[in-house]
């Protein structure tokens, strides 16, 4: 992964990689192989890890639960604005 303006590897890299890493683990659920490194699974990782990894997962549904019912919302004014403008259906033109 490289960086902005093509120069050298993201600040984000590491970051990024460690969450494909975590997300390879939870939806396997059984040991996996990374780059030859040795076996990991949810239940290797300590109690604090999970705990955490959990509360994350927990928090990014809420956001994108958040995230739809905005963008249902922005939709649905655009929609009524469309229709307000010059008092007919813009849409449907």
């Amino acid at each position: 992964m490289t960086g902005p303006l093509g120069g050298g590897l993201s600040p984000y890299s590491k970051s990024v990689d460690a969450i494909q890493l975590l997300r390879a683990i939870a939806s396997v659920g059984s040991p996996v192989f990374v780059d030859s490194a040795a076996e990991w699974t949810m239940e290797d990782l300590p109690e604090e890890w999970r705990i955490r990894f959990h509360s994350l997962q927990d928090r990014i549904c809420e956001l994108l639960i958040k995230n739809q019912q905005l963008r249902m919302a922005l939709i649905e004014i655009k929609a009524r604005e469309s229709v307000d403008c010059d008092g007919h259906d813009m849409s449907a033109d």
